[in-house]
């Protein structure tokens, strides 16, 4: 899109917590994640909800705007509402966004308990139905859907292979215990994405129906040009290096 913005999660949560703290680099509630424990959980619940209730203020609207918002799972469900009327604030009138998450196939459940304690403590993984009941209230069109249903499973698989890999140097920079609990909880998650209920969903929203080309074919075109124009490099690439 020509003049799109495009804001990553992270990129967002700090620029909007810097200008909600004035830009005080090392303050606790600019940096939540430097904290330890519990101290660290209500710091960060704490800076998500005013990020929340501010997000429509802090940024210019009218623009056009793309949103690429990762890690909805980190959100929770009790900010859906507020989350997506933020970001129907925000969006133009033709921009679109994305949203890509962990989910759940089937329908709402809970974190199980394990993880919310010693992984993603107030995490919660969200069901199609409930991220797209929450979007409706704003009247945000999800013009695309897509279940990415074992794709996740081989970047777990490669982090647990690579934690494996590197044991000492984990145990030296944390210690054993946390090399434990996270192997342990990689090795669940992948199982849950290749045999159990987890997935990903992405998710694309407009709020005006004309925003987008009627088709995918249409966006596909300058992509598949890249990609001949990328393959022929390589195609020359390999040549010359076949000559040489």
């Amino acid at each position: 899109m020509n003049g799109a913005k495009i804001l990553g999660l992270h990129n967002l949560h700090q620029r909007l917590l810097d200008q909600l703290h004035h830009g005080e680099k090392g303050d606790n509630h600019t940096q939540p994640a430097l904290a330890g424990g519990k101290q660290r959980d209500k710091g960060y619940e704490l800076a998500s909800r005013e990020l929340f209730q501010h997000l429509g203020h802090t940024l210019a609207r009218g623009q056009r705007l793309t949103l690429d918002m990762v890690a909805l799972e980190h959100v929770g469900a009790p900010q859906f509402e507020t989350f997506f009327r933020c970001c129907a604030n925000m969006l133009a009138r033709d921009g679109a966004m994305l949203v890509h998450t962990i989910g759940r196939m089937g329908s709402p459940g809970r974190t199980d308990a394990f993880t919310d304690k010693w992984i993603f403590p107030g995490g919660y993984i969200p069901a199609l139905s409930e991220t797209l009941a929450a979007s409706e209230k704003v009247r945000l069109i999800a013009s695309d859907v897509e279940t990415l249903r074992v794709h996740y499973a081989r970047t777990i698989r490669e982090w647990y292979a690579r934690c494996i890999a590197n044991r000492a140097s984990i145990e030296a920079l944390m210690d054993a215990r946390f090399y434990l609990l996270w192997t342990f909880y990689l090795a669940g998650a992948a199982t849950a994405f290749e045999h159990g209920g987890m997935c990903n969903y992405q998710i694309q929203f407009i709020r005006d129906r004309n925003a987008l080309p009627l088709t995918v074919f249409a966006l596909m075109v300058p992509l598949r040009k890249h990609a001949d124009s990328d393959a022929r490099c390589r195609d020359a690439t390999r040549s010359h290096a076949s000559i040489g």
